[in-house]
C-alpha cells in the first residue's frame, strides 16, 4: 500500500475512533499525547508523509483497536510500526555524569 492511501487509511481508523491528529510547527516530538482526556496525535509540518504514516500507526497502535475491523495490510503496518518502536526503545539507555 502506498503511504498517500495508507495516510488515509489511518487517518480515517483515528476519526473513527474520535482521536484527533493535529498538525503543528516547532521542535517538538510527534506522538499520541492527551489534550484534556481526549487521544490526540501531533505531526510536525515538516514531517513527510512516510513520517506521518508511522507516527500515527504507532499512535494507533497505543490505542485499543483490536475490536474494530481494520484492513489486514493496515493492521499489519500498525502492528511493525509497534514492534519496531518497542525494539527502538530496547536501545535506549541514560547516560548519568
Amino acid at each position: 500500500m502506498k503511504p498517500k492511501e495508507l495516510y488515509k487509511e489511518l487517518t480515517e481508523i483515528a476519526k473513527d475512533l474520535g482521536v484527533k491528529i493535529r498538525k503543528g510547527d516547532g521542535k517538538f516530538r510527534s506522538g499520541l499525547c492527551m489534550v484534556n482526556d481526549a487521544p490526540v496525535i501531533v505531526i510536525n509540518k515538516t514531517t513527510p508523509v512516510e513520517g506521518a504514516v508511522s507516527v500515527i500507526a504507532k499512535g494507533l497502535a497505543a490505542l485499543e483497536i483490536n475490536n474494530i475491523f481494520i484492513k489486514p495490510a493496515v493492521r499489519d503496518y500498525i502492528e511493525s510500526e509497534a514492534e519496531q518502536s518497542l525494539q527502538e526503545k530496547d536501545f535506549e539507555f541514560e547516560v548519568s555524569y
